[in-house]
């Protein structure tokens, strides 16, 4: 279709669109205002999302890795603490796959991108379906939360016509490493500031910076690392100010996640910046060798000046990773994953449902016995909620993602698909111990690094095109 015929599409629509919207518009603001607003303000998204895509795809990736979802539940229509209503992700994903409906209609997905995004829509499907098994036997709210988590591997549609053009997809990564940056200090705001998000009371309350997972931002802080160190040592990044900004986003994303204490999640960024090694040309591979060591020294001595009773903190917890077989969290996990095993292999092909749950406390403390519907484990959590077939889906798409061969030309825009590969690696294992798939910052990076990862070689954000 040309993009004439798309034009006029859109304007239809828009024009259809007005009279309907005013209507209820004039309808709803007798009964609720606050209704009225949700909807005047998803209007407004949904212009957004049709006329400046990359800004909505933005926008949706800045909520959902920086905001928890109690504060999102609080931000919803309809909502509160403890309940979701209309929350603004799902508002921003369901306005993104309208506007790209609209986008697709003057382009054609080559097969690879094709069959990518056909298994996504099939694995959200299952997760549609699963919410009428898992509404007749556990708790709403919990099933619907665990389904509009899922639904942020959507991303991936609303991505995928932003990296097959040069032009957007350049302003999508600057973008990104905008958010990166911001991403990075937030994280040492809630250090500073001493914020804790607690699931337990829905709220943001002062307190010490305990993590328990509850860090906003905790599963993007290696994703900013990975893909920025992609970006800052591919040498296709020309001007200084754009390097040191990467330096930055690379930098500050680190000591954020040095001040979560999170162990596990180090050994995830090793992982992803050895693939990235191995799957770089040889001159990247000496950048990577120099520069990875280099910001980690800078990032250490400014710890050691600033924080270091935290810096000694991280080292002892890093250390005790040779200890990890007396280590509490790892019996915790043990015990757990033999109990999810179990209601695996009880529905091992359609899986419990989504919101189901199981009784557990915390072996060696006096920890009181709770119904709990987390898994530790990303990856048995999938297969206990969805079934087998479904989290074997899910990864498969990951995999192919993230271990298909980029072909030249030797680009930035190949580096930094590339480099989305090392960071889907990344949040893989991470979801060995901890769970991505159960929170939006997880499932929205998930959906948007395979977009890039699958992009078309074409799009190549080559030099002469003044990538910086």
């Amino acid at each position: 279709m040309s993009t004439s015929v798309a034009l006029r599409l859109r304007a239809s629509l828009a024009t259809a669109m007005a009279v309907p919207v005013a209507v209820a518009g004039g309808a709803l603001a007798a009964i609720s205002p606050e209704l009225t607003l949700g909807v005047l303000a998803s209007a407004v998204v949904l212009v957004l999302a049709i006329e400046a895509p990359v800004v909505h795809l933005l926008l949706l990736v800045a909520i959902a890795i920086s905001l928890p979802r109690e504060i999102l539940n609080q931000l919803s229509v309809g909502g509160g603490l403890g309940a979701a209503g209309l929350t603004p992700t799902d508002v921003l994903i369901l306005t993104g796959c309208l506007g790209v409906a609209l986008r697709l209609a003057d382009e054609r997905l080559d097969r690879r991108r094709f069959w990518v995004a056909a298994g996504v829509a099939a694995f959200l499907a299952i997760g549609a379906l699963q919410i009428w098994r898992g509404l007749g036997r556990y708790w709403a709210p919990d099933v619907i939360a665990e389904f509009r988590v899922l639904a942020g591997v959507a991303a991936l549609f609303l991505a995928l016509p932003i990296v097959a053009r040069d032009d957007e997809f350049r302003r999508l990564w600057r973008g990104l490493a905008v958010v990166g940056l911001g991403l990075g200090l937030w994280g040492i705001a809630q250090w500073v500031l001493h914020l804790q998000f607690d699931n337990a009371a829905a709220a943001i309350r002062g307190s010490t910076f305990a993590t328990a997972g509850r860090v906003a931002g905790l599963y993007a802080f290696p994703v900013a690392i990975v893909l920025g160190s992609a970006a800052l040592l591919s040498g296709h990044v020309r001007h200084g100010s754009a390097r040191m900004a990467l330096a930055l986003v690379v930098a500050v994303n680190a000591a954020a996640l040095m001040l979560t204490f999170e162990r596990s999640f180090w050994v995830a960024i090793a992982g992803g910046l050895v693939f990235l090694l191995l799957r770089t040309r040889w001159r990247q591979r000496i950048r990577l060798l120099l520069g990875i060591p280099i910001i980690a020294l800078l990032v250490l001595g400014a710890m050691s000046v600033l924080a270091p009773t935290e810096l000694n903190a991280t080292a002892q917890r890093v250390l005790s990773l040779t200890r990890y077989r007396t280590d509490p969290s790892f019996t915790y996990r043990k015990v757990e994953s033999r109990r999810v095993e179990q209601h695996i292999r009880a529905h091992p092909i359609d899986g419990s449902g989504l919101g189901a749950n199981q009784l557990i406390g915390r072996p060696g403390t006096r920890a009181p016995v709770v119904r709990r519907p987390y898994a530790e484990s990303g990856y048995l959590w999938l297969a206990w909620k969805l079934g087998i077939p479904a989290a074997a889906l899910l990864c498969a798409l990951m995999l192919y993602s993230g271990l298909r061969r980029q072909g030249p030309p030797e680009s930035l825009g190949r580096s930094l698909r590339i480099g989305s590969q090392a960071a889907l690696i990344t949040v893989a294992l991470c979801a060995v111990s901890f769970a991505p798939f159960n929170s939006n910052a997880g499932t929205t990076m998930i959906g948007v690094l395979m977009a890039v990862a699958i992009g078309p070689a074409s799009a190549c954000l080559s030099s002469r095109a003044r990538p910086t």
